[in-house]
């Protein structure tokens, strides 16, 4: 599957944890990583779209990239990286490629079958996985292998999807010695949330929920906000930006005096006011788009004067929306801002 890498340039540049954001949460990963008293040895990370699971398994990727053996495997709709068919064949291409050692397994398993990669996705799991790593003990490093997959909800046909998590969550606990560590990301659909809580499979994973009403959300925003207004040098300062503020009310300006207040608001000159639709377009970095009737593509609360202060563009200039479309941009921006 061509683009699924994690440093493939097809998804250059991929989606990144803004830097000092989402610290706890990778945190916790690389502990789990790490610990040796570990009972299971799948993790599910889980949270709504936009939040910014792709980017937390981008960072994971890249510092594991560099400490252990990794293969990743990034899926995506839009992309056009779906193919059910294509998903184990490609984790054991990347593994091939970083370990030599089953780089030739893997080759002669492809010469002697060539038919091998067109088979059922459990005959490749049995061949690409069970047989190498459980009956050769294939592995050997110090460490355990990481196997990360992005977007599994992605994946073409729920029957497909369930599949996988039912051959990942028997593999691990059947095989609790195997050098394999699974990190599985995607949203909490029905069917999968249903799936990996039935009795028998919930306790074969470990789960970790990327929420974007958190207080390390906010954190997120913040620090975004406050790099891009300190690489601007405009003088707002964010140190009442706290999570309570979630419950503020938006304060609207009308269209003709906006650049006025906001010239107030940030204690800047006028001509440095037009700085700040770049500020915007930094600390967002991403389309927002929850009512189609206004087209919101970029959005950013800036915190000043401990008043809250929401900006909205649109392609045909700027836009006033009511409270419940200006709600919706805000869990939009808390999302967006990775």
């Amino acid at each position: 599957m061509r683009g699924a890498e994690y440093d493939s340039s097809e998804r250059d540049p991929p989606p990144k944890c803004h830097p000092g954001t989402r610290r706890k949460i990778i945190e916790r990963i690389q502990s789990w990583f790490r610990n040796p008293f570990r009972t299971r040895r799948l993790l599910w990370l889980v949270g709504p779209a936009g939040v910014g699971k792709s980017a937390i398994m981008q960072t994971l990727a890249e510092i594991e990239a560099q400490r252990s053996m990794i293969s990743t495997l990034f899926l995506s709709a839009t992309q056009r990286r779906t193919d059910p068919a294509k998903v184990i064949v490609t984790i054991a291409y990347r593994i091939a490629v970083r370990y030599p050692p089953y780089h030739k397994f893997f080759r002669t398993a492809l010469a002697a079958d060539p038919k091998l990669i067109e088979k059922s996705i459990k005959t490749q799991f049995s061949a690409f996985f069970v047989l190498p790593f459980v009956k050769m003990k294939l592995y050997s490093g110090s460490s355990p292998l990481i196997i990360f997959i992005d977007g599994l909800d992605e994946c073409d046909g729920r029957e497909e999807q369930l599949l996988f998590l039912a051959l990942i969550s028997c593999f691990t606990k059947f095989y609790p010695e195997a050098p394999l560590l699974w990190v599985i990301a995607s949203r909490p659909e029905e069917h999968i949330t249903t799936f990996l809580a039935r009795r028998r499979l919930e306790s074969c994973h470990d789960k970790e929920e990327v929420s974007v009403d958190s207080t390390e959300a906010f954190e997120k925003v913040r620090l975004a906000v406050v790099d891009t207004l300190q690489y601007y040098s405009l003088p707002v300062t964010l140190e009442r930006f706290e999570p309570d503020a979630l419950d503020a009310h938006p304060v609207e300006f009308d269209s003709k005096e906006e650049d006025v207040n906001i010239q107030c608001l940030l204690n800047m000159e006028l001509e440095r006011a037009i700085a700040l639709d770049d500020c915007i377009v930094a600390a967002t970095d991403a389309l927002v788009s929850y009512d189609k009737a206004f087209q919101v593509v970029l959005a950013t609360w800036v915190w000043a004067g401990g008043m809250p202060v929401w900006q909205t563009c649109q392609a045909s200039g700027r836009v006033t929306a009511p409270d419940v479309e200006l709600h919706a941009i805000q869990m939009g921006v808390f999302a967006a801002c990775v």
